[in-house]
This record gives structure tokens, C-alpha cells and sequence, in this order.
């Protein structure tokens, strides 16, 4: 856990801030006279679903704040309001001299449907690298023409993504399609959020994008979520991932009864957003499992994955809920149905099983399901070519042998 009396006076401020939201009115929330950290417990967790039904019930001043869509851990649309200043930090020291020139370019996907999911970050560096290009890739024909533009590369977004643009790179040089010198660069810095990483996928990074740009990486992987912003970053990991939890935040490791929990035990990760304006961000479960590990004096948060209860699976960036899709084309198709899910190194497939019906036409169950995955996780055209989605339908027959892809998109 964080210092307590470090964050007293912030967290002074959220919960007077919190009390003047409609979702604390209804129920009664008065501030503690003396605000202690067993005072702080006794606030109720606040969950995913909160936001779902009336999202302005919990937010101050909205029209000074830029809202983002967000599915998350339901399945079910939320909206988040952030404060107009907010700020992303500028770049490291060790490469920041090499943005300050009009070589430097900045990309990212294109979000069709999430147009403001860079928002931060677009402005921040718009007003700090005044003479730096902006672009976006959204296909193979966008991402070498970004690859080969400048000289220096400032590239931010979800995993994926990230992994189809240095995969078109790799496979333009090697047909090529592109000069590889138009793709030397003085610096690259690629920032990935959005999902869990592995090592390996942290060393696939670097090494992709030494060969393609002639020069390592400097690579930041962050942990947040839409509802909280960045949560904990993790800048140049070398092996194992273990974030510095950011400045504006308070993070919290509790138990199954919501208690608090000393460091070195496993807990559900919950936190609080200093922020006194937008969406009020107070105690929200993130269903992420971590531990905090004591390092020269410092807490730093190693994350463990989701609560076992908690059958999710990443889709660019989102969370799908198998529960929760499951319930969804239950009651689309009006048949009990099973769904697993199957992951390799950039597909995700969805193995839908259903009862041995001899009218039931495998396409339709295949077209629901990819319909509900892309609504559930808001999918663009994009995300759909930079992490394809499959969908197998299988009848449950004696033995359960019996598997036929019905579909596979896009």
C-alpha cells in the first residue's frame, strides 16, 4: 500500500468532492470529521456496474471534461469524464531530445469508434513537440507510410496494434515494399497499454523494432483502465513486469471482504483517482489481481492477472466477458450455449458449443457471437485486422468430437 499520510491531503479533497456527486447524496455520504485510513476503508468499493446506468451520478463539472466510451469488465457501455487538464508525462530524458525537431512523428491506430482514446495524449504531446508530425494507420498501405516518415518515432497504442505495425513493417521489408533506409530512425519510443504483457512479447517488441528501425526501442508498458486513467507504469522492462504506481493515483491491495492487505500478499487491486473534477473515481474494483513488492525503499505493483471468478479475455485492448457473452447469445438465439476462448500469439478464437439441433445453422450462431464480441469489446474495422477474431461453433455430440469453423472474420 501507498503512504497514507502522503496522500492524506489529495485524498482530503476526493472525498469532499465525492460527497457532492448524486451517486454519494443517495446514499447518505458524509465525509469523515477525521480522516484516517480505517475511515477511508469504510467507503463502500465501487464497482463497474455504477457507472453503467447513469454515469453523471458520480461525475462534477462535466462540461469542463472530455468524455470516453467504455465497456470494461460488463460488457455493457459506460461513459467516463476526465478533466480537461489532464496530462500524460512528457517523454523520457534519455530520448526526449531527439522529439524536439521536426523529424519526430507520432502515431497511433486509427479509432473509428474511440475517436477519443488518445485524446490525452495527442494534446499533451501536441503542446509539448510543437514541431513534431501527428499521424494514424488504420491499414497495411497507412502503417508503412508511417514507418517510413521521420526520424524519430513516438508510436502509442493497445498491444495488438503495436504488433501489426511492426509485423507490416518486417513483412514490407522483407517483399520489398519498402527502403529500409527510409525506415532508420535516431529514436524509437513505444508506449503499449491496454492488456497484460508477457516477457516474451517484451523482448518480440524489442527485437522487431531494432531490426526494422536500426536502433533498440525504448519501450513503456502502462497499466490503467478507461474509468481511472494510467494506474502504474513500467518504463524499459528488461524481464519481469513491475509498474511504479503514478502520482495521481492511490492504489489499494484488499481482500475478498474488501479488508486491506499488508505487502507480499495477493490481493484485488482497487483505486482511487486524485482528481476532484470529472468522473469521481473513489475505492473502484479493478478485478486485477497483483501483489506490491518492497524494492530499495520503494512499492512497486506486480500484476498476477484477473480474479479467478472473473472468466475475461482481451480483445484489442477491451475486455469481453465469457459469462456475460455467453448470456448474450443465449438470449439471442433462445438455445443453452457454451463459450471457451483460445488465444495464440496475435488470433483470438471463440469456441462456441451448442445442443445437437438439427435446424440450428451453424453461420447464424457464428455471425451472433463475432456481432456481440464486437459490440461488447467496440470494435473498429481496425481492431479486427490488427487482432483477427474467429469464431468456431461445435454441437455437442457424444464425445464432443465434432468441430467446423462456420466462420472467421474479418
Amino acid at each position: 500500500m501507498q503512504d497514507f499520510e502522503l496522500k492524506k491531503p489529495q485524498l482530503w479533497l476526493v472525498l469532499r468532492a465525492y460527497s457532492k456527486t448524486e451517486y454519494a447524496r443517495k446514499r447518505n455520504f458524509v465525509p469523515p470529521q477525521h480522516l484516517t485510513y480505517e475511515s477511508f476503508c469504510r467507503i463502500s468499493l465501487l464497482e463497474a456496474e455504477d457507472l453503467v446506468e447513469n454515469p453523471e451520478a458520480l461525475a462534477l463539472e462535466i462540461e469542463k471534461c472530455v468524455s470516453f466510451q467504455s465497456h470494461g469488465t460488463t460488457g455493457r457501455r459506460k461513459t467516463v469524464y476526465v478533466p480537461m487538464e489532464e496530462r500524460t508525462y512528457p517523454l523520457p530524458e534519455e530520448i526526449e531530445k531527439y522529439f524536439t525537431g521536426e523529424g519526430a512523428v507520432f502515431a497511433h491506430s486509427k479509432r473509428e469508434r474511440r475517436e477519443r482514446f488518445y485524446w490525452i495524449h495527442d494534446k499533451t504531446y501536441r503542446e509539448i513537440y510543437k514541431s513534431a508530425t501527428f499521424l494514424e494507420y488504420g491499414d497495411v498501405e497507412t502503417a508503412l507510410r508511417v514507418g517510413a516518415t521521420g526520424k524519430a518515432l513516438c508510436l502509442y497504442d493497445y498491444p495488438s496494434a503495436v504488433k501489426f505495425f511492426l509485423t507490416v513493417l518486417q513483412s514490407g521489408l522483407e517483399e520489398g515494399y519498402v527502403n529500409r533506409k527510409l525506415l532508420e530512425k535516431d529514436a524509437v519510443f513505444i508506449e503499449v497499454t491496454g492488456e497484460p504483457l508477457s516477457s516474451e512479447a517484451i523482448r518480440w517488441f524489442r527485437e522487431a523494432g531494432e531490426d526494422i528501425f536500426g536502433v533498440e526501442p525504448f519501450l513503456s508498458v502502462t497499466y490503467g483502465l478507461t474509468e481511472t486513467g494510467l494506474v502504474a507504469y513500467c518504463d524499459n522492462p528488461q524481464h519481469d513486469l513491475t509498474y511504479n504506481i503514478a502520482e495521481r493515483v492511490f492504489v489499494e491491495l484488499v481482500d475478498d471482504e474488501g479488508r486491506s492487505l499488508p505487502p507480499g500478499d495477493v490481493g484485488e487491486v482497487v483505486v482511487t483517482v486524485l482528481n476532484t473534477r470529472g468522473t469521481i473515481v473513489l475505492r473502484y474494483r479493478t478485478r486485477d489481481l497483483a501483489v506490491v513488492e518492497e524494492r530499495g525503499g520503494k512499492s512497486l505493483l506486480k500484476l498476477l492477472g484477473r480474479r479467478p471468478e472473473d472468466t475475461v479475455v482481451y480483445v484489442a485492448g477491451s475486455y469481453v466477458s465469457l459469462p456475460q457473452l455467453s448470456k448474450m447469445l443465449e438470449e439471442k438465439l433462445g438455445i443453452p450455449v457454451q463459450i471457451e476462448a483460445i488465444r495464440s500469439e496475435r488470433d483470438i478464437a471463440f469456441v462456441v458449443t451448442v445442443p445437437p439441433l438439427k435446424r440450428l445453422r451453424r453461420e447464424r450462431v457464428a455471425k451472433e457471437c463475432l456481432r456481440l464480441v464486437s459490440e461488447m469489446a467496440n470494435l473498429s474495422q481496425f481492431d479486427l485486422l490488427a487482432q483477427p477474431v474467429h469464431v468456431y461453433v461445435r454441437k455437442a455430440l457424444a464425445g464432443g468430437k465434432e468441430w467446423r469453423r462456420a466462420i472467421l472474420a474479418p
